[in-house]
This record gives structure tokens, C-alpha cells and sequence, in this order.
């Protein structure tokens, strides 16, 4: 089986739900649920949180990750994902085939899920990246130009 890095970018600012990332669901912090399903579905994967932060470094210890303290210059309010994946992968004595990243701002991915994506990896050589997608059939709105709400249509 290929060797597989599960990165689990985590910072501690968060805008529009403050400390979300260790904000209590079901009993226990937000991240917690992408650990545990991690864990599960990949128990022979690296998993690895990139932080700041000292209480999700925690919560990630406890559940049995690395951490990996990430500078606080792509912690920011417009640090991208990119830049925090780029930070683990050039920390000295990782080389993986794959890497999985799973934001804990997706609690309710199964094991399951997680497991057949990596069974994907290097089944097809010409496939090197993959995304998983929930189909919503939802109403989606935007601010118009004069204010009122209008309507997203597909074009």
C-alpha cells in the first residue's frame, strides 16, 4: 500500500464561527470527528494537524496526531490551504505517495469514505488528485445589484 499523509489543516481564527475547530458537536470539539474517522478508515496513514494553535494542538495529541505548529505568517485570515499543505509536506523525513487533506469543517465524512478514496490512489496513472462531492438541491441566493436577493441559476 502506498504511504499515505493525512493533513488536517486547523487553524485557531476563524471569522464567522469563532474558535470553530474545537467548538463542541456531538459532545466533543469539531475536530475531533475528522481524527477519529481518519483514524478509522486509514489506521496505518501519517495523521497530521497543521496549527498555530495550542488548545487544537491538544485536542490533536489527545487523539493521537502529530502536530505540526505552522507559522504564524499562512495562519491569517487569507492563509490558503495550499500554503499550509506545502508547510507539512517540506517538514524533513516526510515523502509520501499520497496526501489526504481533510478539513475539520467536514465532520460527517465516514471512514468508509476516506478508505475507498485512498483505495482509488495509483489505481489509474493518469488520476492524481481526487475530491469527494455531495449533490444539493438546495436554493442558493446572492445580494443583487440594487440589493434585493436574486436567485443562483446555473448558466
Amino acid at each position: 500500500m502506498p504511504e499515505i499523509v493525512i493533513v488536517v489543516p486547523a487553524r485557531g481564527g476563524s471569522k464567522r464561527v469563532p474558535r470553530k475547530n474545537i467548538a463542541p458537536l456531538g459532545g466533543k470539539p469539531l475536530l475531533h470527528w475528522t481524527l477519529a474517522r481518519a483514524a478509522e478508515g486509514l489506521p496505518l496513514a501519517t495523521l497530521i494537524v497543521s496549527t498555530e494553535d495550542d488548545e487544537i494542538s491538544h485536542v490533536a495529541e489527545q487523539a493521537g496526531a502529530r502536530v505540526i505548529k505552522r507559522p504564524i505568517e499562512i495562519c491569517g485570515d487569507g492563509a490558503s490551504t495550499e500554503s499550509a499543505l506545502l508547510h507539512v509536506l517540506d517538514q524533513p523525513g516526510l515523502d509520501p505517495d499520497w496526501v489526504m487533506c481533510l478539513p475539520p469543517s467536514s465532520p460527517f465524512r465516514s471512514a468508509a469514505t476516506i478508505a475507498r478514496v485512498a483505495g482509488m490512489a495509483g489505481q489509474d496513472g493518469s488520476v492524481d488528485c481526487y475530491f469527494t462531492v455531495t449533490e444539493s438541491r438546495g436554493d442558493f441566493w446572492r445580494p443583487g445589484p440594487t440589493g434585493n436577493w436574486l436567485r443562483m441559476e446555473p448558466q
